[in-house]
């Protein structure tokens, strides 16, 4: 995958043919004598012929570990973009809810969102493998700006809608304006959190298995806790100085960051080896991925059937919470994901094609949150005057115990990575 079947030892005994040396000292070869000739030869080609039938790994992912400052780079875009992204969620439901858009609607605008994440996920690893992760992490902030300069339009364009009644065409005018932008913000969202989780891959040591683990979770956790904190503000925001007035701040948030991925990212990171892209790869992926892809399908569907529309909107309206406290009850809850599905995907990943890799999985993930979404906003809407946010959870029961069931199938605990291997393989213990 990553590595030379024949890379250099760098222990206290170098090995040459079987026969250990003193680092630094004559070479010893066997075929020096009568006897050794023959098994040198012997030796020689079978070397030749195992080298012959071994894939052919990139000599250049194997050797090079990219400069840390491209992690914090991306760790910083990432975890700012993150609060921009948290805050428009909150933003938009709420002022949705607050001008009279029921809960189908609602659903339909963050719909596209998740839709345009399948393809972005599928079809943005190409784009990171081809053009590299500095590319990727500056067209998402370029993306968001102009999706959060267009929503503050959203009532010069169609006009003041605290004054039209629900049912009314100006409605369906607004939803469709919002719905197409929100699909250019998940454009946005899912490209750069394919930057973001790709580049520990690239800063960390090929079998580095628990600095990874380290790396990720630190990303995850800041994301995470950033994440809950934009609910958060976007909620203060919208409470406090109104709709067009939040989006203004977060679009000079993403525009602080734009300097910082230009000048601190290496241009070439992320770019493949191959230059002619294996479209047959986008799906041809090693078992690892496969699980763990539809393991995080059904998880995050069970997530969003009662958490993306059915809780805030419970919150805000049923229970009648200050938009503030909703803000803070969501913060709370994405601050405390879990980091280790993130840590695995990228640890299964092919280090010279761990953006399709990512994007693959992550294109599952969109998936899974599409269909909670969606599931989530009809159930609500239809059942909420009699069950409240309850028929949401119990639809999210079966999502996680099918998740559970298929993770339950994933490899046990991990052990060093084989250089030449395609995918990483773990051995449950004992094996």
């Amino acid at each position: 995958m990553d590595g030379g079947p024949l890379a250099p030892t760098t222990g206290a005994t170098a090995r040459v043919s079987g026969v250990p040396t003193p680092q630094g000292g004559p070479k010893y070869r066997p075929q020096d004598t009568e006897h050794g000739a023959r098994g040198g030869e012997e030796e020689g080609k079978a070397e030749e012929s195992s080298m012959a039938t071994a894939p052919e790994p990139s000599a250049a992912a194997a050797k090079q570990v990219a400069p840390m400052r491209n992690l914090y780079t991306a760790a910083m875009s990432y975890n700012g973009y993150t609060v921009t992204d948290g805050a428009l969620r909150l933003i938009v439901l709420l002022h949705a809810a607050d001008l009279g858009f029921n809960a189908i609607e609602i659903a339909f605008m963050f719909s596209a969102y998740e839709v345009a994440g399948v393809f972005t996920n599928l079809f943005g690893g190409v784009a990171g493998s081809k053009y590299g992760l500095r590319f990727t992490l500056l067209t998402s902030l370029v993306l968001q700006i102009v999706c959060l300069s267009a929503l503050t339009q959203t009532e010069p364009v169609l006009g003041d809608l605290k004054e039209a009644t629900p049912g009314n065409t100006r409605y369906l005018e607004a939803t469709i304006y919002i719905t197409a932008w929100q699909a250019l913000a998940g454009v946005a969202k899912d490209l750069m959190k394919l930057t973001g989780k790709a580049t520990p891959k690239l800063v960390t040591k090929e079998g580095a298995e628990g600095r990874l683990f380290r790396v990720v979770a630190w990303l995850t956790g800041m994301k995470n806790a950033l994440k809950g904190f934009g609910s958060f503000l976007g909620a203060l925001l919208v409470a406090q100085i109104g709709y067009v007035k939040s989006l203004w701040i977060l679009v000079g948030i993403c525009a602080f960051f734009v300097p910082v991925g230009i000048f601190g990212m290496d241009r070439g990171l992320g770019v493949s080896d191959e230059r002619k892209t294996d479209w047959n790869r986008l799906f041809r992926k090693g078992r690892n991925v496969n699980v763990l892809s539809a393991a995080r399908f059904f998880l995050f569907g069970s997530r969003d059937v009662w958490f993306e529309i059915g809780l805030p909107l419970f919150l805000r309206a049923e229970l009648g919470w200050k938009r503030e406290l909703v803000g803070l009850i969501m913060a709370g809850l994405f601050a405390v994901n879990s980091s280790v599905h993130s840590y695995l995907i990228v640890s299964y990943s092919n280090k010279d094609k761990v953006a399709m890799d990512l994007g693959f999985y992550y294109m599952a993930n969109a998936m899974g949150r599409l269909i909670g979404v969606l599931v989530g906003g009809f159930l609500y809407h239809y059942t909420s005057d009699d069950f409240g946010l309850s028929m949401c959870l119990v639809v999210a029961c079966p999502f996680l115990v099918a998740a559970a069931a298929i993770s339950y199938h994933l490899p046990g605990p991990a052990t060093p990575p084989s250089p030449t291997t395609p995918d990483i393989e773990f051995k449950a213990a004992g094996a």
